[in-house]
């Protein structure tokens, strides 16, 4: 029978394929536009005082010198290191990370924070909500944008000898209430789109860059043990197994 004859066309093979893969792209897309509106609930849930504080480790950051601090402009001055200050935190005070391999040296050194520095686009929309005064204290500084191939610049401060790093108690006063079954879903919805076998292609719908390594997404069940291994080491993974 001739199938023009039907009130309707029928789709061919290729057809079908190409809607299947339209309609992976709506579903990813419609998962990101859901993930950013679930996080914008959390982001916005209310921030309630703690009756006990407590500590939890320690945080690096940096402070106003003592002359500094004493000075007429020490107002000024903190204004501004609210804005591009920058924290670590950690467990020890000491603030060293120890090693697997601890036969010479048993610690490794974090290393030092820095101060936030400010974007083109920040600078340029003052995002930050600095006032021409402060802006007056930044320089601009040139840099090779390694994301896209180009030369760029930032902003930044310009006095930073004003400030030193000191070492000082984290104490917890306050804590965001959490909802489980919000943070569930955005752990799902991050997963599929971040970490599953379909990140690949939810990149390339965005027009963003891309690295699969097979590994990561690779059924444990169908692993092959001796992939990527060296010959000399295929020996000793048999005889573990055996």
């Amino acid at each position: 029978m001739d199938t023009t004859l039907y009130p309707y066309r029928l789709k061919s093979a290729r057809q079908k394929k190409r809607l299947q893969k339209k309609d992976l792209d709506k579903q990813l897309l419609r998962m990101e536009r859901e993930l950013e509106r679930l996080q914008g609930i959390q982001d916005n849930q209310p921030v309630v005082p703690l009756e006990k504080p407590y500590q939890k480790g320690w945080i690096r950051k940096f402070i106003l010198r003592p002359d500094v601090a004493k000075s007429d402009r020490a107002v000024f001055y903190q204004e501004i290191l609210d804005k591009i200050n920058s924290g670590q935190r950690h467990y020890d005070q000491s603030f060293k990370q120890p090693k697997r391999n601890k036969h010479r040296h048993p610690y490794n050194y974090t290393k030092l924070p820095e101060l936030r520095t400010i974007s083109r686009y920040d600078w340029t929309y003052n995002k930050l909500e600095l006032s021409e005064e402060q802006r007056e204290y930044f320089r601009r500084v040139e840099f090779w944008n390694e994301q896209w191939y180009r030369w760029d610049y930032k902003y930044t401060f310009s006095k930073p000898e004003l400030f030193e790093i000191a070492v000082l108690p984290y104490i917890v006063d306050k804590i965001k209430l959490g909802d489980a079954l919000l943070e569930q879903e955005i752990n799902y919805l991050s997963y599929i789109l971040y970490e599953s076998r379909l990140t690949y292609r939810f990149s390339k719908i965005k027009g963003r860059r891309f690295r699969y390594r097979w590994n990561e997404y690779e059924n444990p069940k169908y692993r092959n043990p001796i992939k990527n291994v060296p010959l000399s080491q295929i020996e000793n993974i048999f005889k573990e197994n055996s």
